[in-house]
């Protein structure tokens, strides 16, 4: 039997999912995403976005 999934972890997951989605949307539309970073907004690229969490992913294995 599965044990019951620990819901911050289900809301992390949930969260990295609507930001690729973003990003893949941002990509099609030809746009920028709206993100915050350090208490500020910031437009970015959705190739730079994409890179920076697979970087940030890279570091976390």
């Amino acid at each position: 039997m599965n044990p019951t999934p620990d819901p911050a972890l289900a809301a992390v997951a949930a969260l990295q999912r609507a930001g690729l989605r973003a990003a893949q949307e941002a990509l099609r539309t030809n746009t920028y995403l709206v993100v915050g970073r350090d208490g500020k907004i910031e437009h970015v690229s959705p190739q730079d976005y994409l890179r920076d969490r697979a970087v940030a992913g890279t570091r976390e294995a």
